[in-house]
């Protein structure tokens, strides 16, 4: 019987093991260093990091010009600073998407409009400050919600949320016309009573952001820090932007993200989508051809003070806010805390151990892990 150890060390040899699969992506990226050298850089960042080193592919330090190896982040140093600094409070408010919204929204945060909920086979809706509940295992009263839903939408699009999980997983969209079938109404009450889902109206984002990718919500991407009985600092931000015809900017989908300067809002000359998507580098968006390089956010400050003033709202946490900005201001969508993928912010800020807020983020989980 092996012990924990030894199973994970088995595990990570396996000829199906994610690393194997960055391992054979970075060999293939013609971008890559001399095979020789990136064997000495894992090898040194073995040794130096006493983890197996998967963020020399999935960060991007095996491609030419890349020389700071320890200015970014493992994935168990990830990992750990969370769990060390992230009060559990945090965690239970942020990880489910229904407390979420009824905790923010009586802090009178820009949130995207709610048009209801159900719990399995109950749904919910508010009509006239009250909600109601309907039995969507029942047609009549599940097409009764569901027409009530669509009814409230303001924008004739909604969106179907698991009220648990990220990364767009089981997220649906649907457009609202006077042709919604029967059928339709079938299939959207049978996938709604298998889970508990939000739904909320579509956030039309503002002009600017359409002009990148009309198909997409592009958001942004900011980090926070916030110790106990401190105020909260920005580490970084960047940019996700979806391709033409997805309806999520999700970087897993083949999304872009673009590191965007926090001082003035501007995007940074380069974006990239994953290496698993193919680790490409973009001057431009691949579809619309705009240029990232010095492209100006709308009502940036506003973004910096919205992810501040909800940190605010949190304990001790480090926290990845997704940000929409609409035509009237920047609207929060959820945060993430504890085990959430810091990576993208690492790589786009240029390393997290060259960033100050970080710095102070890392001295905290140190003098914790001391005690």
């Amino acid at each position: 019987m092996h012990d924990a150890k030894t199973s994970t060390q088995y595990a990570l040899l396996q000829p199906n093991s994610h690393w194997l699969s960055n391992l054979r992506m970075a060999l293939r990226d013609g971008d890559r260093k001399p095979v020789c050298q990136m064997i000495c850089e894992f090898i040194f960042l073995c040794m130096k990091m006493r983890e197996l080193p998967v963020h020399y592919f999935t960060s991007f330090l095996y491609k030419k010009g890349q020389k700071n190896l320890m200015a970014h982040l493992g994935k168990k140093e990830m990992n750990l600073i969370q769990e060390i600094i992230c009060d559990a409070g945090a965690v239970d408010i942020l990880g489910n998407k229904l407390s979420f919204h009824q905790y923010y929204a009586l802090h009178n945060i820009s949130l995207p409009h709610l048009l209801g909920y159900n719990i399995y086979e109950s749904g919910f809706s508010c009509k006239d400050g009250n909600w109601v509940r309907y039995d969507i295992s029942d047609f009549d009263s599940g097409s009764e919600y569901l027409s009530f839903v669509l009814a409230e939408s303001m924008n004739k699009s909604i969106f179907i949320k698991p009220i648990t999980g990220s990364c767009g997983h089981s997220t649906k969209k649907i457009r609202i016309s006077s042709h919604f079938s029967l059928q339709q109404m079938v299939d959207t009450l049978t996938f709604l009573s298998k889970g508990s889902f939000l739904i909320q109206d579509e956030i039309i984002q503002h002009m600017d952001l359409g002009i990148l990718n009309d198909t997409s919500l592009n958001t942004i991407r900011m980090d926070t820090f916030k110790a106990r009985g401190k105020r909260p600092e920005i580490l970084s931000a960047f940019l996700r932007v979806g391709l033409s015809g997805s309806h999520i900017d999700n970087i897993q989908a083949g999304g872009i993200f673009v590191p965007i300067d926090i001082e003035n809002g501007r995007l940074r000359a380069y974006g990239r989508n994953k290496l698993m998507k193919g680790a490409r580098t973009y001057s431009m968006h691949p579809d619309s051809e705009i240029l990232f390089s010095n492209f100006q956010l709308p009502f940036f400050a506003d973004v910096k003070q919205l992810a501040l003033d909800a940190a605010s709202l949190m304990p001790q946490a480090m926290i990845g806010w997704d940000i929409a900005i609409s035509n009237h201001g920047p609207v929060l969508i959820e945060g993430n805390a504890r085990y959430y993928d810091m990576q993208l912010s690492d790589i786009a800020y240029g390393g997290y151990r060259n960033n100050p807020v970080f710095q102070k983020a890392l001295a905290l989980a140190n003098s914790v892990n001391k005690k």
